[in-house]
């Protein structure tokens, strides 16, 4: 692979976070900063033991400023992640309800509701690579922080005061130079959960963007998709009327016979005239 090309890839490995993921599954492959050394402990010693008495004072009040602002900055870095752990915690919950709104809405076509699901799979990955790298800024096991250990000026008592505070300034040097190699580790840690929860928030737009551009052309995209036989049961009910006869009893009245009297019947032929010869 070309130089030009495997810069590219590590800039883009850099810029996405995806240079963490092997990081999170084995934590040696972690850039730590170097820790100052045992030969390094005796370079600083021999070196504030020739300290002139008349700069002896205002190089341990420099020191003690960079030991104050270094905690000042730990203490930063530290709030830095306990914000974005809690960020991520409602980011997670507010997920979660959208999820299972998503499941139980059977409006939305197959392919959406496959893109949406997968989107929602990386967001919950990078929110969790976020926790993960947040948490790690606040415990890091294997280092501790240093300070000047006060019985140091006890055992000192019988030397002179420029002995004291030569020995002080090399106390506050070699804690200097460890604290500001495990405060760097923990900004580096920060830096990568800030990436990851980018990434989160970067995926959410697209997510927003997916059902707006669903919405917007949801008219187009009901034609275009080929409508599912339903099966149609046609249930015949076919009524026979029942015919009951009801009788009702009516009295009918007797005829009552009446006999008239028939007239007698009268001739209407005239009588015959017989002639006598």
């Amino acid at each position: 692979m070309k130089q030009q090309d495997r810069n590219w890839l590590t800039s883009f490995l850099d810029t996405t976070g995806l240079d963490w993921i092997p990081i999170i599954f084995d934590e040696t492959k972690f850039p730590e900063y170097p820790r100052p050394t045992v030969e390094r402990h005796k370079e600083i010693q021999a070196q504030t033991a020739d300290l002139a008495d008349e700069v002896v004072d205002e190089i341990v009040v420099y020191y003690e400023k960079l030991f104050e602002n270094d905690d000042k900055r730990a203490s930063t870095i530290e709030s830095k992640a306990f914000s974005l752990m809690g960020i991520t915690g409602i980011a997670s919950s507010f997920i979660i309800g959208f999820a299972q709104f998503l499941l139980t809405n059977n409006s939305f076509p197959s392919i959406i509701r496959i893109v949406v699901m997968v989107l929602y799979s990386l967001i919950g990955g990078s929110l969790l690579i976020t926790l993960l790298l947040a948490r790690k800024a606040i415990v890091i096991g294997k280092y501790n922080f240093m300070a000047p250990d006060p019985l140091d000026r006890l055992e000192l008592k019988k030397t002179n005061r420029n002995d004291i505070y030569r020995q002080y300034a090399a106390d506050l040097l070699r804690s200097y130079e460890n604290n500001l190699a495990l405060i760097n580790d923990k900004a580096t840690y920060v830096r990568g959960a800030q990436d990851w929860f980018r990434n989160a928030i970067l995926l959410l737009f697209i997510l927003s963007m997916v059902f707006t551009i669903y919405l917007l052309f949801r008219p187009n995209l009901d034609v275009q998709v080929t409508p599912q036989p339903i099966p149609v049961f046609v249930v015949t009910v076919t009524s026979t009327p029942t015919y009951t006869p009801t009788y009702t009893p009516t009295l009918t009245p007797a005829p009552t016979s009446t006999s008239t009297p028939l007239a007698t019947p009268t001739s209407s032929i005239p009588p015959t005239l017989s002639a006598t010869p």
